[in-house]
């Protein structure tokens, strides 16, 4: 059975540079459009069309950032990324 396009729930990685993009200067064209894609990608997480994929890595990245706040409305949910008791590598924001 072929399945259609759209079912199919793709599981990506965005590190923390990829997850900062939108909060950049978008007044040169490549961050603008790189700025829209995260924000496009972000949002289809969000609707739980993907899934993402997060590492330790992402964790501590973000652990130093001081102004985490930001990436909320992104649609990144840092109460999930820093629970202590989930082990699994893919968690669904």
């Amino acid at each position: 059975m072929i399945r259609a396009k759209q079912d199919i729930n793709y599981k990506i990685y965005l590190d923390v540079c990829c997850l900062n993009r939108p909060f950049d200067d978008w007044t040169q064209e490549r961050i603008r459009l790189e700025g829209e894609a995260i924000l496009s990608i972000m949002e289809r997480i969000r609707a739980k069309k993907w899934q993402l994929v997060t590492s330790e890595a992402i964790t501590v990245e973000l652990g130093k950032m001081r102004n985490l706040e930001k990436l909320v409305p992104c649609g990144v949910n840092t109460h999930t990324i820093f629970k202590p008791s989930q082990q699994s590598i893919f968690r669904s924001f």
